[in-house]
């Protein structure tokens, strides 16, 4: 490390680097990023359930007319197979959107994953007369799915803001766990499991 670089090093950051100082701040456990995505896995759990209680209704409920009870499935088999078909896609694609995002820490939003909620969704509410009203908690859920995971770093920077504090933050760009803010703008230094080394914005 030069000697501009070592009178750059912020504080609570050792001038060889690998081992933080005393005072350097280390993640937690569950820092906002984990949070999201575990519950974003409760979500997709849900949707699965929502899933298997529409094929469930399907095939067993009855709606009585007159003396006789059909499920729907009885009266209309072709179409339910296809409805339940195309549900399970869209809830499949979601699921791939959702992995894809956490394996490279994307922070966008999943658009495969919004597509197919926006379109679950439309199905839902031009069939508001028959089956939309069991649509639409799945096509609630998926949208949902599909929200990013972490702010972007532009707009981090802009909740972050000039005039807080020079310390450790989440890191906005996700490749690490903390980076250093210098009161104006994100430093090279970044924290990784407590280990500290230097990574360019």
């Amino acid at each position: 490390m030069s000697f501009d670089e070592e009178a750059r090093v912020p504080q609570g950051v050792n001038r060889q680097e690998g081992e933080p100082s005393s005072n350097a701040a280390t993640p937690g456990r569950w820092s906002p990023r984990p949070r999201k995505v575990a519950l974003r896995l409760v979500l997709l759990g849900c949707a699965y359930l929502v899933w298997g209680a529409l094929a469930l209704l399907a095939v067993s409920f009855r709606a009585y007319n007159g003396s006789s009870s059909e499920t729907l499935y009885e009266v209309n088999p072709g179409p339910v197979r296809v409805i339940l078909a195309l549900l399970s896609v869209a809830v499949l694609v979601s699921t791939a959107s959702l992995w894809w995002r956490v394996a490279h820490r994307s922070t966008k939003v999943g658009l495969a994953g919004m597509l197919v909620g926006c379109m679950v969704g439309l199905v839902a509410v031009l069939g508001m007369l028959t089956i939309g009203p069991f649509l639409l908690p799945l096509a609630a859920l998926l949208i949902v799915l599909a929200l990013p995971l972490a702010p972007s770093a532009g707009e981090y920077s802009r909740n972050l803001g000039n005039r807080s504090p020079a310390a450790w933050y989440p890191n906005p760009t996700e490749r690490h766990d903390l980076r250093y803010w210098d009161g104006v703008a994100w430093s090279p230094y970044v924290t990784t499991a407590g280990r500290i080394s230097t990574d360019p914005v």
